[in-house]
């Protein structure tokens, strides 16, 4: 599902490009980024263990304005983050794979980031809000805000000079 939602976002950041929203086009591009980090760590692990993986198909998602499509980007990330709550990392540490699981807790605590940037981008006027953009890591695909970050990525220990602003 990382794919898709990368997909999602892309669609979304070019919205807002039309519209003229900045600070939400700049979210929906770190957005985008991130799923992609997160799809390729699946992709990795599932390769590493054996597993084959082909991202899914995509059809075009009918992209509405900005602001629906943050309700709706909120909306999926919730339903999301309360879906998996942890149970595949949980899953992965039953079985032994400390490896996927630690994947699996990086990706759930990204996602619960993700919540947090949408919803404040939410309650934002986009006329007078002045965003800097963001910064993700390439690793583990975790987002910050550029007023404030961290030196390491909690996560993954990533220096923050390797972090690609959006």
């Amino acid at each position: 599902t990382a794919y898709i939602h990368s997909m999602r976002y892309g669609s979304y950041a070019r919205q807002a490009a039309i519209e003229n929203d900045h600070a939400r086009k700049s979210l929906f591009l770190a957005l985008a980024y991130s799923e992609q980090v997160h799809e390729q760590m699946c992709a990795r692990a599932a390769q590493l263990f054996g597993g084959n993986y082909t991202p899914p198909y995509y059809g075009a998602d009918i992209s509405t304005t900005t602001n629906e499509n943050l309700s709706r980007s909120i909306a999926l990330a919730h339903s999301r983050h309360r879906l998996s709550q942890g149970s595949a990392a949980t899953r992965a540490l039953k079985s032994g794979n400390r490896y996927a699981a630690r994947i699996l807790i990086w990706i759930n605590g990204s996602n619960r980031r993700h919540i947090e940037l949408l919803e404040h981008s939410q309650n934002q006027n986009p006329t007078t809000s002045q965003s800097r953009g963001y910064l993700v890591c390439p690793k583990c695909g975790n987002i910050y805000h550029t007023s404030s970050y961290d030196i390491y990525c909690p996560f993954c220990q990533t220096h923050n000079s390797d972090f690609k602003q959006f």
